[in-house]
C-alpha cells in the first residue's frame, strides 16, 4: 500500500510538471504567435493566408489599406474567392483590356495549381498592384499583395521621356541635316570649280569640318539607339576580309596625309561566309582604326589582323580581330575607363587630339550588341591594341569563291623594310601557290632574283615607301640587267582610288593604303601573263565625271528626265547643281501634290523625293504613284531623299514603295552611283560616249606604245582625259576651247625654256618651266606631258644632267601628240 502511494505521488509531481511546461510552452507559443501577427500586421506588403478551401485564415491591415473598397468583407472566415468575385464586380480589380474579367477569378482559382505564379493587376483610380500566390505542402496559400502605382508610373514617366528624346533626336537630326546638306553638297561642287591654292584650301577646311560635325551628329545618335535597345543587327553571309578592306578604304585619307601604312593581315583559314551585320563590323573598325590613326606619329603603320582561333563550337567560329597601332599608348588607370561615354585617356586628349570620347563607347556597346568582347592592351607611351572576340555562325549556304588565280611556281619579291607589310603580302599570294620572298634592300633585288633561275617569270612589288621616281629607277636598273627570266612588275602607289591598270604586259600599277586583295591578286597573274579575276573590261574601264549633257526638254522625250520633290530652296539648288555637274536635266517641284501633277504629264524617268513636304509627304507621293501605275510594265524609279536617320526611316521608304534611298547631306558620288542603277538608259548612252573616248585615248597611246619598255613615264599615263574639263564646263564649249587654245599656245614656250636653260645649265630655270608647264598640263588632263615635266622639275632640282637631257629628248615628242589629242577633242 506504501508503495501504491509513493508511485502515486511520483505520477502526481509528473502530471504538475508537465502541466507547469505545457503551460510554459503554451505561454512561449501565444508570445510568438502575437509576435508574427504583429510583425504581418505592420508587413509593408498585404498578406493573406488562405486554406485549401480558399477560406481566409489571416490578413493583415495593409491589405485593407489596399482594398478599402472591401474592408469588411476582408476578414478571417471570409472565402477568399467571393471577396474577388465582389471587386470583380464593383469594377475595383479591371480585366486586362479585351479580355473578360473571368480569366482575373480564372487566375486566382488556379493560381495555387502552378505552386508559385505573379500577376499584375489594374485597380480602378488609375492604381496597380502585384499579386503573388505561393502555395505550402498542406494545400494552404499564401498571397501577398504590393502596391507598385508609383513603379508603374515611373515606368509610363520613362517610357514617355524615352520617346520624347527619340522623337527630339529625330526632330534634330532632321533639322541639322538639312543645312548640312546645304553646306557640304555647295562645297562638293565648289571643289569641283577652278580654285587657287588658297581656296582649295579654304574649301577643304570647311569640308573637313562639316564631316566632322555631322560623324559627331552621327555618334550621338547611335548612342541614342544603342541605350534604347533599338540596335538591329543584319545577320548576312559575309567576307571578313572585305569588310576589312571596305572599312580601310573609309579612313585611308586620313592615313595618306599623315603618311602612315594601313595593313590588313588575315588568317586564310577563316571562313569567306561568316554571317554578320558588315555595316555595323565596318562602323567599328573605322572608329578603331580612326584612333590609331589619330594617335600614331607620322609614317607609322596601323595593322589590322583577323585570326581564327582553334577552339570552333559546332558551326560557330570565334574570330579575333586586333587593330595594332604605334600611338602614345594608354595608362593602367586610361585603359579602365576609355570604352565609358564620353571618356578620352586624359583631358589634355581631346584639346590635342580632338574628338567627343563617344567612338570607343559606341565600339563597345556594337561588340556587346553583337555579343562579343572587347578589350585594350596597352601600355604607356608603347602604342595599343584593341582586341576584338566575336563568336560568328558559319552559312550553311555554300561559300563564294575567293578566286581561281594559279601563281604555283611564281616567286613573289616583295622590296620593302615592313616585315607586317610583307606579311599581308604573302598571306594573300601564298595560299595561291606563290614562293614570297622579303627583300628589304633594293640593291639587293639583281642578286635575288639572278638566283631564282626555276621560276616560271619572278615578279617585283615595290613597296609604296619608294617615290613613283625611285619605283622608275629600280625598274630601269634592273631591266637593263641580263636575266634568267623576264620579270614582272607591280608598283604599290600610295594614293587614293589607283584601280589596277597594266601599263604594258610586265607592268601594273595598284593603291596600297590599303591593296584590294581581288587587284592584288590580278596584278601578280597578269604581269606573268596569267589569268586575274579583274577582267579586261574593268582594267580599261575610264571613270568619267560627267555623262552626256541633255536639255530638259530631250531628257523628257527620252523618258529622262528627273523630278525633284523638295520644299526646302536650299537643298533644291544644291541637288539641281549636282545633277547639272553630272549632265542631267531635272525640274523642280515644292510638294507632293505638284509632284503627282508633274509625273501625270509624263515624260519623268526618275523621281528624288524628300519624305517631309508640305500638302502631301513624299511617302503619300509614293503610294499614290504605285496605285496609278499598277498596270504598268515599267514602274517610276522612285528614291528617297531623306534627313531622317534614324532606325525605321529606309524600312519606311521600302514600305511606302520607294525603290531606294540617300540620306542627307547628299554626296554627288552617291548620287551619280544611284542614279546609274535607276537610269538604266543613260548609263547605256553614258558608257557609248566613254567606249568612244576609250577607243580615241587608246589610238593616242599606241603611237608612243614602241617606247613602254624603255619609258616608263610615257607608258604609264594617259595623253589627255577631258573628263574633269567636262565635268566642270558641262555643254560651255566655248569656254573649254578657249581654254585648250590657251593650253596649246603655252607650249612652245614652255619647251623653249626647258631647253635654253639646258643650253646654259641653268637647273632653276628648268625646275620653275616643268613645274609651270606641269600645273597647266593637269588642269587640261594631259597626264602625259604632265607626269614628264614632273620627271623635268626632279631632274632640275637634282642637277641631274643625264636625266634631263633623256627626259628633254622625249619632251617636243609628247607635246606633239598632246596637241594632236587636243586638235581631235576641240569641238568645232
Amino acid at each position: 500500500m506504501t508503495e501504491q502511494r509513493r508511485r502515486e505521488a511520483i505520477l502526481r509531481d509528473s502530471e504538475k510538471t508537465l502541466e507547469s511546461e505545457l503551460s510554459q510552452k503554451s505561454a512561449s507559443l501565444g508570445e510568438a504567435q502575437t509576435y508574427l501577427n504583429l510583425a504581418l500586421e505592420h508587413f509593408s506588403e498585404g498578406y493573406i493566408l488562405v486554406d485549401p478551401s480558399q477560406m481566409i485564415r489571416f490578413l493583415n491591415r495593409r491589405v485593407r489599406a489596399i482594398f478599402p473598397e472591401v474592408a469588411q468583407m476582408l476578414r478571417p472566415q471570409m472565402n477568399w474567392i467571393r471577396v474577388i468575385d465582389a471587386m470583380l464586380d464593383q469594377g475595383l480589380i479591371l480585366a486586362p483590356s479585351g479580355a473578360d474579367k473571368a480569366i482575373v477569378k480564372t487566375w486566382f482559382e488556379q493560381g495555387s495549381l502552378a505552386g508559385f505564379a505573379q500577376q499584375d493587376l489594374e485597380l480602378n483610380g488609375h492604381r496597380w498592384v502585384r499579386v503573388t500566390i505561393k502555395s505550402l505542402p498542406a494545400g494552404d496559400q499564401i498571397i501577398t499583395v504590393v502596391d507598385i502605382s508609383e513603379l508603374k508610373a515611373a515606368i509610363e514617366n520613362a517610357e514617355i521621356a524615352a520617346s520624347s528624346k527619340s522623337n527630339f533626336l529625330a526632330s534634330m537630326s532632321h533639322e541639322i541635316r538639312t543645312p548640312m546638306n546645304g553646306i557640304l553638297g555647295m562645297v562638293d561642287l565648289m571643289k569641283r570649280s577652278p580654285l587657287s591654292e588658297d581656296q582649295k584650301e579654304m574649301v577643304a577646311t570647311i569640308q573637313d569640318s562639316g564631316k566632322a560635325l555631322l560623324s559627331l551628329i552621327n555618334d550621338i545618335l547611335d548612342i541614342s539607339k544603342i541605350e534604347a535597345g533599338r540596335i538591329e543587327l543584319e545577320s548576312l553571309p559575309s567576307d571578313l576580309a572585305e569588310v576589312s578592306e571596305s572599312a580601310l578604304e573609309v579612313i585611308s585619307a586620313n592615313a595618306a596625309k599623315h603618311q602612315q601604312s594601313l595593313i590588313l593581315i588575315q588568317d586564310p583559314a577563316l571562313p569567306s561566309n561568316l554571317l554578320l551585320d558588315g555595316l555595323r563590323l565596318r562602323q567599328i573598325l573605322v572608329n578603331l582604326v580612326g584612333n590609331a590613326i589619330k594617335f600614331s606619329p607620322l609614317a607609322a603603320e596601323i595593322v589590322v589582323r583577323i585570326e581564327k582561333l582553334e577552339r570552333q563550337v559546332g558551326d560557330y567560329c570565334d574570330v579575333l580581330i586586333r587593330v595594332i597601332d604605334q600611338g602614345i599608348g594608354l595608362s593602367a588607370e586610361a585603359q579602365a575607363n576609355i570604352f565609358a561615354d564620353f571618356a578620352q585617356a586624359e583631358k589634355s586628349t581631346s584639346r590635342i587630339y580632338g574628338g567627343t570620347g563617344l567612338g570607343l563607347a559606341i565600339c563597345r556597346r556594337l561588340v556587346e550588341v553583337m555579343q562579343g568582347r572587347i578589350e585594350v592592351i596597352s601600355q604607356l607611351g608603347q602604342g595599343a591594341e584593341f582586341q576584338i572576340q566575336l563568336r560568328l555562325l558559319e552559312s550553311p549556304d555554300v561559300a563564294p569563291e575567293r578566286g581561281a588565280v594559279d601563281l604555283s611556281g611564281v616567286d613573289i619579291f616583295y622590296v620593302s623594310a615592313s616585315e607586317r607589310s610583307f606579311e599581308s603580302i604573302s598571306g594573300v599570294l601564298t595560299p595561291l601557290g606563290a614562293n614570297c620572298h622579303a627583300v628589304v634592300d633594293p640593291m639587293n633585288l639583281e642578286r635575288s632574283l639572278a638566283l631564282d633561275a626555276i621560276s616560271t617569270r619572278p615578279v617585283v612589288i615595290l613597296s609604296d615607301r619608294f617615290s613613283r621616281p625611285e619605283q622608275e629607277a629600280i625598274y630601269r636598273r634592273v631591266e637593263a640587267n641580263p636575266l634568267p627570266q623576264k620579270v614582272g612588275w607591280v608598283f604599290f602607289s600610295a594614293g587614293r582610288g589607283q584601280r589596277l591598270r597594266l601599263v604594258n604586259e610586265r607592268l601594273a600599277l595598284i593603291s596600297s593604303n590599303p591593296f584590294r586583295r581581288r587587284e592584288l591578286m590580278s596584278a601578280a597573274a597578269r604581269v606573268v601573263g596569267r589569268d586575274g579575276l579583274v577582267t579586261e573590261t574593268e582594267m580599261a574601264e575610264v571613270l568619267q565625271n560627267a555623262w552626256v549633257p541633255m536639255t530638259a526638254a530631250e531628257a523628257a522625250q527620252e523618258g529622262l528626265l528627273i523630278l525633284v520633290a523638295e520644299d526646302n530652296a536650299v537643298n533644291q539648288q544644291v541637288i539641281r547643281r549636282q545633277l547639272n555637274t553630272l549632265g542631267l536635266a531635272c525640274e523642280l517641284v515644292d510638294d507632293g501634290v505638284a509632284a503627282l501633277d508633274r509625273i501625270r504629264l509624263g515624260g519623268i524617268g526618275l523621281l528624288l523625293t524628300d519624305c517631309d513636304m508640305p500638302n502631301m509627304d513624299g511617302y503619300e507621293l509614293t503610294r499614290r504613284i504605285r496605285q496609278e501605275e499598277v498596270s504598268l510594265d515599267n514602274p517610276l524609279p522612285i528614291i528617297a531623299i531623306t534627313a531622317n536617320a534614324m532606325d525605321g526611316a529606309a524600312a519606311a521608304c521600302f514600305e511606302a514603295g520607294m525603290n531606294d534611298y540617300l540620306s542627307k547631306p547628299l554626296e554627288i558620288g552617291a548620287l551619280q552611283a544611284m542614279l546609274r542603277t535607276y537610269l538604266p538608259s543613260a548609263d547605256q548612252d553614258q558608257d557609248a560616249t566613254t567606249d568612244a573616248q576609250q577607243e580615241t585615248d587608246q589610238s593616242i597611246a599606241n603611237a608612243s606604245e614602241v617606247h613602254a619598255e624603255t619609258d616608263l613615264v610615257s607608258a604609264g599615263s594617259i595623253i589627255l582625259d577631258l573628263s574633269e574639263l567636262n565635268a566642270l564646263f558641262g555643254d560651255d564649249v566655248e569656254v573649254l576651247n578657249q581654254l585648250l587654245a590657251e593650253f596649246v599656245s603655252s607650249l612652245d614656250e614652255g619647251v623653249a625654256g626647258m631647253l635654253s636653260g639646258f643650253d646654259i645649265e641653268d637647273y632653276d630655270r628648268i625646275r620653275a618651266e616643268a613645274h609651270k608647264l606641269k600645273s597647266s598640263a593637269r588642269t587640261v588632263g594631259a597626264h602625259r606631258l604632265a607626269d614628264l615635266c614632273f620627271e623635268l622639275e626632279l631632274a632640275g632640282k637634282a642637277k641631274a644632267a643625264p636625266a634631263l637631257q633623256t627626259h628633254l629628248g622625249s619632251l617636243q615628242s609628247i607635246c606633239d601628240q598632246t596637241k594632236n589629242a587636243i586638235a581631235q577633242a576641240i569641238v568645232t
